[in-house]
């Protein structure tokens, strides 16, 4: 992870010498859908979290379209799978899951107050653990995946996403990210594997601070 603190760093500090550049905060909720494959057969349910981070956005000027945007963001997810056989549940795990996300994505603006945006992030998966649950016999099963080394240090997504300036400097901020890589290791001979996808619903205001020229927002 310092690694990429590092890189990220070192790329803003060479492009905000010469370009307009304003900082942020931003923070919401998301909601999560997890799906995995086993040897059961595994339904995603909405899982619900919360999210808080900066921003860094990076413009030829003020108003250029095309921009930058760096963030940090920390994120507490929340995830819920049923475990069925035929029709029946026969089990329900949630996995509570905090990550922090370095996401890099290019935003167009099409109208002053209104963006689209893409990019990727990459992410560290700092602590999860899981409860699964009996529907038989209401028993509960606590795994503690780092513990046993089933969570994978880091993922990498794709994302894609709307912004709208409401008001002087607030802004609106909805995305879809989609896991390309596990959360969790195949364990053993069960073939399991799983995709995350999440929605972020969010809001955030961007303080002026000019490198060069004098800003309009």
């Amino acid at each position: 992870m310092k690694y990429a603190i590092l890189f990220i760093g070192l790329l803003l500090a060479g492009t905000a010498s010469s370009q307009h550049v304003r900082f942020g905060v931003k923070g919401g909720g998301d909601v999560s859908l997890f799906n995995a494959s086993g040897p059961q057969n595994i339904t995603a349910k909405p899982g619900f979290g919360g999210y808080a981070g900066g921003i860094v956005e990076i413009g030829k000027f003020d108003g250029s379209r095309p921009k930058l945007q760096f963030e940090l963001v920390a994120s507490q997810r929340g995830i819920k799978n049923n475990y069925k056989v035929g029709d029946d549940i026969i089990s329900k795990r949630s996995i509570s899951l905090f990550q922090l996300s370095f996401p890099v994505l290019f935003r167009y603006f099409i109208r002053p107050s209104f963006s689209l945006n893409a990019g990727g992030a990459f992410n560290y998966n700092v602590y999860a653990q899981g409860k699964t649950t009996s529907v038989k016999n209401n028993a509960t099963v606590v795994n503690k995946y780092m513990d046993k080394d089933q969570l994978q240090s880091v993922q990498g997504n794709l994302l894609l996403g709307i912004n709208y300036y409401y008001m002087l400097g607030f802004f609106l901020d909805v995305r879809y990210n989609f896991f390309g890589t596990p959360l969790l290791k195949d364990i053993g001979s069960l073939n399991y594997k799983d995709n995350l996808h999440t929605i972020q619903v969010g809001v955030g205001y961007k303080f002026q601070h000019h490198v060069k020229g004098k800003g309009k927002k």
